[in-house]
């Protein structure tokens, strides 16, 4: 199963992963993680969340690999490791 998201980049398809071993997670460098919630607030999916001091995802079955939580971190703790192209 695929879904088309629009952007102002541009269209890209996106698969549903199957299981979650299938899924790709953006990695989160916890020794560089400040627990500011920037993050947290900033992603569209609810994917993040704050529990008992720490960086966890709360929902990773919804995270749609946008890497809003990698730009919007201050202290560059949360990388998507893989580049998404956009279609023109």
């Amino acid at each position: 199963m695929s879904q088309t998201i629009s952007s102002p980049k541009g269209i890209i398809r996106v698969r549903k992963a199957r299981s979650m071993a299938e899924r790709v997670l953006p990695k989160i460098e916890k020794q560089k993680c400040v627990l500011c919630g920037l993050c947290v607030e900033a992603c569209p999916e609810g994917v993040l969340a704050l529990k008992q001091g720490d960086l966890v995802f709360a929902n990773p079955q919804d995270c749609v690999y946008c890497a809003t939580c990698e730009e919007t971190c201050p202290e560059n703790a949360v990388r998507c490791e893989f580049e998404i192209r956009w279609a023109s």
